[in-house]
């Protein structure tokens, strides 16, 4: 989901910053087309929104550092 001017420039991919957020916004539009067709599995309960089920349940990648640093 670049923008035109990316686009224009020859980018086909968003910046890495914003890949995140991307992902985020096509999960919740999957799942929003799921609901108008009729195939969603999962019931909404009353206020909640679909994009914050989707970040909620997104991988959090969290990385252990490689390099031994002693704790002094």
């Amino acid at each position: 989901m670049a923008t035109p001017d990316q686009l224009k420039q020859g980018q086909l991919f968003p910046p890495i910053d914003k890949l995140r957020q991307v992902a985020l916004d096509i999960g919740t539009r999957v799942c929003e087309i799921a609901y108008e067709d009729g195939v969603a599995t999962t019931v909404l309960k009353e206020g909640e929104l679909l994009s914050e089920i989707v970040r909620k349940s997104a991988y959090e990648p969290e990385y252990t550092p490689l390099v031994y640093q002693p704790r002094f």
